[in-house]
């Protein structure tokens, strides 16, 4: 058979039936630069691209940066004078904050264990304290005297004011959860390995100075050399929410990930903490923000959040006690 008699779906020219159609060759991508020459080069075809670039950095045909909450008036009257492609960056909600760390002649291994283990120094610091009623109230003052000074700052402190002004404080604490668990991300299982061998130490070192020497530490491991199942069970014990029940204790959480690119085939939902570069891609309702202090590392940081409440929590209502109002 040939021609007319192979019946194959042909291209409307506007005067009649054109040339077949021919076979469609979808690829997908993380990474495109110049798609046109890629894939004339690959498949000799003028490529349709989606998602299609927006108008501008933050904008896009199908998301945009969320708006300033409505409870930050200076924040919405900034954005309406700005124009529209930079009130995103001034006064979108953050999302993301990317930070680069000198290594001081230090490994990147040595440099990346001892980011982590004073963050996990920190973050159980802030647990501890929000959960007991005679601390909490010194630690919140401590968590305000960390925010950075000028005009964003000042936002966030008038969002820790209003959650403690109206009880909210069990707030603080979830949004103390959604950067709870620490992803480290490493380009082979050897490097991954290095990380889980040093850390406990560092981590039991950092926890002597908050007088919680010889506290439990759940860290756990992604890998290709992992079995599903257990990859699988990793992430159930992150995703686990504490909706209608008490927080616990600290150690009783998963606090720690170490994984390969496995990791990037299935990936962790954006309640965890990410201290990789590879986390570098930026969701369409993020406002980043880039501090560079020096060359970057493999420590560089992210804290990953996916619902506001008046700007910094992610209780889906005011609580009064420290009962989890919502999944972290």
């Amino acid at each position: 058979m040939a021609g007319d008699e192979l019946e194959v779906a042909r291209r409307w020219t506007g005067a009649g039936w054109g040339a077949a159609r021919m076979p469609k060759v979808i690829a997908a991508t993380a990474t495109i630069s110049a798609p046109e020459r890629q894939l004339e080069t690959l498949y000799q075809r003028i490529p349709l691209r989606f998602p299609y670039p927006g108008p501008d950095l933050y904008h896009s045909f199908f998301a945009e940066p969320a708006a300033p909450p409505a409870a930050n008036p200076d924040g919405v009257s900034l954005a309406a004078a700005l124009p529209f492609a930079q009130a995103p960056e001034a006064t979108a909600p953050w999302m993301r904050l990317y930070v680069s760390l000198m290594t001081n002649d230090a490994t990147h291994t040595v440099t990346t264990v001892g980011v982590l283990a004073a963050f996990h120094g920190i973050i159980t610091a802030l647990w501890d304290g929000l959960l007991d009623d005679a601390r909490r109230a010194d630690t919140i003052a401590g968590l305000r005297d960390a925010v950075s000074q000028g005009r964003t700052g000042d936002w966030h402190l008038a969002a820790i004011d209003r959650a403690v002004a109206e009880g909210r404080e069990a707030d603080i604490l979830a949004l103390v959860d959604l950067h709870r668990i620490a992803l480290a991300y490493v380009t082979n299982k050897k490097g991954g390995d290095q990380i889980i061998d040093a850390l406990s130490a560092a981590v039991e070192h950092e926890h002597r100075h908050i007088k919680r020497a010889h506290a439990a530490f759940d860290s756990r491991l992604i890998s290709g050399g992992i079995d599903m199942k257990d990859i699988q069970a990793v992430m159930e014990a992150a995703e686990s929410p504490f909706a209608g029940t008490d927080y616990p204790d600290v150690t009783q959480t998963v606090r720690n990930i170490v994984a390969t690119s496995a990791i990037s085939h299935g990936g962790l939902t954006a309640s965890t903490a990410c201290f990789s570069p590879a986390f570098r891609r930026t969701s369409p309702n993020t406002s980043r923000r880039r501090a560079a202090s020096g060359a970057r590392t493999s420590a560089s940081s992210c804290c990953c959040q996916r619902r506001r409440t008046d700007g910094i929590a992610m209780s889906s209502k005011p609580t009064t006690s420290f009962t989890a109002s919502s999944s972290a």
